[in-house]
């Protein structure tokens, strides 16, 4: 029984740590401060409940620092992890592709 409890206090205390990462990360995001936003999205990918939208963000921020090789890998995981791509991420993930020269799929 105390083995279950400390498990589950240290799950908690993981998911509280995750979240902070996430706001921190946020907060970044909305002042521009890209690169930061994209560290502190990393961190709080560890032990993210919905990874797919963090991968997502981590995308967008690489794309708005012309980071265009690790934009396009991280595109590229929050589509096969099924993010839900608003009309701006798609937008994004065309434009990297295509600076990346990869055509055929900023075509699909």
């Amino acid at each position: 029984l105390i083995c279950f409890v400390l498990f589950a206090f240290a799950a908690q205390a993981q998911n509280q740590s995750s979240l902070a990462y996430q706001l921190l990360a946020d907060s970044l995001l909305e002042h521009k401060n890209y690169q930061s936003a994209a560290l502190y999205y990393e961190k709080a990918l560890k032990n993210a409940q919905n990874p797919a939208d963090l991968m997502l963000r981590i995308a967008t921020c690489n794309y708005k620092i012309n980071k265009i090789d690790l934009a396009n890998t991280w595109f590229k995981k929050a589509d096969v992890a099924q993010a839900q791509f608003s009309e701006a991420d798609i937008n994004s993930y065309v434009n990297v592709l295509t600076m990346s020269e990869n055509r055929a799929d900023a075509q699909r």
